[in-house]
């Protein structure tokens, strides 16, 4: 965010995780943080499938960031999107790599105004492979609603730029534009990538063309 100061301008400004689809009401949330003049308002929810997760932890009406795993108040999880106001950014070092939720935040929990709107819609995650296949699973199953499909999406995870004999078995898996699966071959719950070959049974991995595979 610091080397990105001098495009921001003097508004609050979006922060968002890239390896998140979600639809989260902008508007709503500007408003939030306008009218309680936060620092910082970062979007959460409260779900039982981030209990796996370290939680930050909420307290007060409304929402105040009161601790990092453990705190007062009530565990919740980051949804990758936050609000900015541009006066932060003098306090992440311009000389060196900080991470904005294990030295910022800790270091003005008590005197920055961190506020937490909640937020109970559309979200997935994509942050890994494992990840990004699954997703990619749940929404060929359960498309996007129309307004977060991207135009010229398409209902198959299997490129038709792909060369796939028809005695080719593919089961749950992504195949991209370029990739050659010869006949005979199997595909099982696997990403494989541009312009691989592929040959015989592959499952559960990810494969990149001149990269080891990848288990997933």
């Amino acid at each position: 965010m610091r080397k990105a100061a001098g495009l921001l301008g003097d508004e609050p400004f979006v922060v968002m995780n890239s390896d998140m689809i979600m639809d989260i009401p902008l508007q709503e949330v500007l408003a939030y943080h306008h009218n309680l003049n936060s620092d910082v308002t970062l979007v959460i929810m409260k779900d039982a499938r981030f209990a796996h997760y370290g939680g930050l932890y909420f307290e007060g009406d409304p929402l105040r960031l009161s601790g990092f795993r453990s705190g007062p108040g009530e565990s919740y999880h980051y949804t990758g999107f936050q609000i900015v106001s541009p006066k932060l950014l003098e306090s992440i070092p311009a000389d060196r790599k900080s991470g904005i939720f294990t030295d910022i935040y800790p270091s003005h929990i008590n005197d920055w105004k961190i506020h937490g709107f909640v937020y109970q819609g559309f979200w997935k995650e994509m942050g890994n492979l494992k990840e990004y296949l699954r997703t990619s699973l749940e929404i060929l199953r359960n498309p996007l609603p129309e307004h977060l499909q991207p135009a010229g999406a398409s209902s198959s995870l299997i490129s038709n730029r792909a060369d796939i004999p028809k005695d080719a078995e593919i089961f749950e898996s992504i195949i991209m534009d370029g990739a050659v699966i010869e006949g005979g071959s199997r595909v099982e719950h696997s990403i494989i990538g541009w312009d691989v070959p592929i040959s015989g049974r592959i499952r559960n991995q990810a494969l990149a063309r001149g990269l080891l595979p990848y288990y997933i």
